[in-house]
């Protein structure tokens, strides 16, 4: 005797289309923090890495920053001006774009710029490695990210270590709080968010 076999219901394509979209989402947020998360993890990371430099000086006299590397040259900004650091995960070339402008990449569904400051500062210029990083800068909201070979740490800075007085020749030493004996090049945060080179609307 032949068995008849219970008759499939019909596969509900709209239902799986939304499980596989919120899977998507689920595994995007495991991956990509939030600005919220990534601060905590800076402020973490200070904690843990922060070193007294030099002599004691008081705390009002020291900023926090966080350093990264672009080829040979080390950088640093205050991480009040730090939104979040992020994978380059894919860059929009911009027609007719300035050279210091990468190009434009989704941060979140904001559409952020992506800037080389190797070319904006007249420090040359080279391939990213197949790791590079975007250090995402903004007073409160994204703003626009600075391409980074690789991220180095958050640190305490005393205000006397940054030297203004042998700064790099640059056609962008507006840009440039100091440098320290170390060689690091310490970003001045308000100077860059002011700077109409790095707005694509400016």
């Amino acid at each position: 005797m032949t068995k008849t076999m219970p008759a499939r219901a019909p596969l509900d394509w709209e239902r799986l289309h939304q499980r596989l979209a919120r899977a998507a989402e689920a595994m995007e947020a495991a991956f990509l923090p939030s600005p919220e998360q990534a601060r905590q993890e800076l402020e973490a990371r200070a904690q843990r890495l922060a070193r007294p430099l030099g002599e004691a000086v008081d705390a009002a006299g020291r900023i926090e920053v966080v350093t990264w590397r672009i080829m040979t040259e080390r950088f640093a900004l205050e991480t009040t001006y730090v939104r979040e650091i992020t994978r380059v995960r894919e860059l929009t070339a911009v027609p007719r774009a300035p050279a210091f402008l990468a190009g434009i990449c989704n941060i979140h569904g904001e559409i952020v710029p992506a800037f080389d400051l190797r070319k904006l500062l007249g420090l040359g210029s080279g391939g990213l490695s197949d790791l590079s990083y975007l250090v995402v800068v903004g007073d409160g909201t994204p703003e626009f990210g600075i391409l980074a070979d690789s991220v180095e740490t958050v640190m305490s800075l005393a205000d006397q270590a940054i030297v203004t007085g042998s700064l790099p020749a640059t056609g962008a030493t507006a840009c440039l709080r100091g440098l320290t004996q170390e060689g690091l090049l310490v970003l001045d945060g308000a100077a860059l968010l002011s700077e109409p080179a790095l707005f694509i609307g400016g």
